[in-house]
């Protein structure tokens, strides 16, 4: 069994990487690519590589495989107007074919609005929700050597638009003891929709992403690079490389946590004039103890647009 998925989680990858697909901003499941933790907010969403954080199965399932115990995982993510967002995510070790399984589900609710004719006669209140419940499995062949694949299915909804949708997430991990480094890699979201209502069909956010992690020697700091967005197509090689992201995470004593990241990319994307301020800024902070994590991040879109975002790790 332990076979089966080495082999699935190393042919989704390499089948994919020498193939460049176009990135659809168009996509109605673009809430795929929000999904994240508060750590990872807090350092920018640099967080391919971070190997013990169960939460990184968003970015890359074989993070899975380098957690530890059981476990709760639930974020809780406040976005403009009364748009929320968040997961809740299981974790635990599968003891009869080895490595460990993730299960839960990612959601985004954007409330509700009013509906009217063109005359502005009220006819009620329409909603939208956005979900994805998914399953992973991930393992290691060594000690240096991580893997991980995800499946999952995905539904949007929005007044009278409706979406189904399958899709598969593979990643690995390779860790560098000696130079206290970590690379990974991951493919997200390769799929296709179930079904659409007529005029919603849609394409996934298909990404690819490199990520490195290094813990400096005598200093109490993690840094983070991750580079997304590489199946972009409509960009040069050289562009794709510009949309990146950067954080680091300093350990203030055995329990406080202290994060800072940016995001070239939104910072690209999101400045426009004057409204560039913090834009692709994010600061965090966490609270590590033996019953709870908790974790906080505020994260700058543009001027307009900030985000903040709780997060609880449950280990049991």
């Amino acid at each position: 069994m332990k076979k089966f998925f080495v082999s699935v989680s190393l042919i989704i990858v390499s089948i994919m990487f020498p193939f460049v697909v176009e990135a659809q901003t168009t996509s109605l499941f673009q809430f795929l690519r929000f999904g994240q933790s508060a750590r990872s907010a807090g350092m920018g969403s640099a967080m391919l590589a971070v190997e013990g954080d169960h939460t990184g199965v968003l970015f890359n399932p074989a993070m899975v495989g380098t957690a530890k115990g059981r476990s709760i995982d639930l974020t809780a993510l406040k976005h403009i107007s009364d748009i929320n967002s968040g997961f809740l995510l299981y974790s635990d070790t599968l003891e009869t074919i080895g490595g460990r399984f993730s299960t839960g589900v990612v959601y985004t609710n954007y409330g509700s609005f009013e509906r009217a004719d063109e005359f502005g006669t009220k006819l009620g209140t329409f909603g939208g929700l956005d979900l994805a419940v998914q399953g992973t499995y991930a393992s290691s062949i060594d000690t240096s050597f991580y893997y991980g694949a995800t499946v999952k299915f995905l539904m949007t909804s929005f007044e009278d638009i409706r979406s189904t949708a399958m899709a598969v997430d593979a990643g690995v991990l390779y860790k560098l003891p000696k130079l206290s480094t970590n690379v990974a890699f991951s493919v997200l979201h390769a799929g296709a929709q179930l079904s659409a209502t007529p005029g919603a069909t849609s394409d996934l956010p298909f990404d690819m992403r490199l990520g490195i992690n290094h813990r400096l020697k005598g200093l109490p700091l993690l840094i983070n690079l991750t580079f997304y967005h590489l199946a972009d197509q409509n960009k040069e090689f050289s562009d794709r490389l510009a949309t990146f992201t950067i954080g680091g995470e300093f350990y203030l004593s055995s329990i406080i946590r202290a994060r800072i990241g940016y995001d070239n990319g939104i910072r690209q994307g999101a400045a426009f004039g004057n409204a560039g301020g913090l834009s692709g800024m994010s600061f965090g902070v966490g609270v590590v103890t033996e019953y709870l994590n908790f974790d906080y991040a505020f994260s700058s879109i543009n001027s307009a647009v900030l985000l903040n975002r709780i997060s609880f790790h449950v280990p049991f």
